[in-house]
């Protein structure tokens, strides 16, 4: 995971231990726009405004925010 700065405070860090669903996230032409950065581990940020808009691709694609993904703030 980044090093905590400023810009933290506008962003959403998710961790997707599954492989074949972070290449899903990843590949997602509706849910690609809305990551703003990945790090090795699975980690991915996404501006708190499209916080929803990506739990809500995340069901769409099968996942369980709460199970496949560690939300963090």
């Amino acid at each position: 995971m980044p090093k905590p700065s400023a810009i933290h405070r506008h962003l959403t860090f998710c961790r997707v231990e599954d492989d074949a669903l972070l290449t899903a996230l990843l590949a997602d032409r509706l849910l690609a726009p809305l990551i703003v950065a990945s790090w090795p581990g699975g980690w991915l940020a996404v501006a708190r405004k499209d916080e929803e808009r990506l739990r809500a691709r995340l069901e769409v694609l099968g996942a369980r925010p709460r199970l496949d993904g560690r939300w963090l703030r």
